[in-house]
């Protein structure tokens, strides 16, 4: 349940920790199975490092409750390696969610619906979101040249579900320039304070040349392992 942040050691920790940690305990609700797997404490570092987790929709499709291919794009979002690309809080969180599962309006609005309310919504909705079109295959990090944060910064986009009901966005036409978002700082302060999005940049790993890369992670993970088995034996 630990954040790319949180497990780094970053000074930058903050609330957007939490919503990493709500989305895996959601992911594990729906799923019965949590999204970044290990046998010990390293390797599970190093999924939640370098590994996208397989998508609600297909983990949970054997389940009896199955999670309609909507709710893929909501987990993608919260499980952005980067916090400043990452869903903002866990109030938008349980926005984004209730939508996926069909609901209009928002958490405040559902907090005083009552349940068998809600239940009948999703019931009714639920035949369309489940023929939505589904998020594409996790995406192996060792051989990305960002350790896998092609989709958890925000690329990649082309593939996320769609609710029905919702206009997609219009994809960059080819070889034309690419708008880029507007800055954080031009839109104001935020509500909720906390550090810049731009405090986040310790996370990132330079790409060029990124064909050394993957030897350079084998090699330090190797030698982080070495040096705790020595200290053990020494111990």
């Amino acid at each position: 349940y630990m954040a790319p942040e949180q497990a780094q050691g970053l000074d930058t920790l903050d609330h957007r920790a939490d919503v990493w940690a709500l989305a895996a305990i959601v992911y594990e609700c729906i799923t019965a199975q949590v999204p970044f797997q290990g046998n010990n404490g390293p390797s599970i570092l190093l999924e939640i490092l370098t590994k996208e987790p397989v998508p609600v929709s297909e983990r949970s499709k054997d389940q009896k409750y199955p999670a309609p291919p909507t709710v893929d794009a909501v987990m993608s979002n919260a499980f952005k390696k980067s916090a400043a690309v990452r869903t903002p809080s866990v109030g938008a969180l349980a926005d984004a969610l209730g939508t996926a599962y069909g609901l209009v309006g928002d958490h405040f609005s559902w907090a005083r619906t009552p349940e068998k309310d809600l239940q009948a919504q999703i019931d009714q909705r639920m035949p369309e979101l489940m023929v939505a079109a589904p998020v594409g295959p996790p995406v192996d990090a060792t051989t990305d040249g960002f350790f896998g944060e092609g989709d958890a910064l925000g690329m990649g986009l082309e593939n996320s579900p769609q609710v029905p009901g919702q206009a997609a966005a219009p994809a960059p036409p080819v070889g034309g320039p690419v708008a880029m978002p507007t800055p954080p700082q031009a839109l104001g302060p935020s509500p909720m304070a906390g550090p810049l999005p731009g405090d986040d940049m310790p996370l990132q790993v330079p790409t060029t040349g990124g064909t050394w890369l993957i030897p350079v992670v084998v090699g330090g993970v190797a030698l982080v392992f070495g040096v705790v088995i020595v200290l053990f034996i020494m111990s």
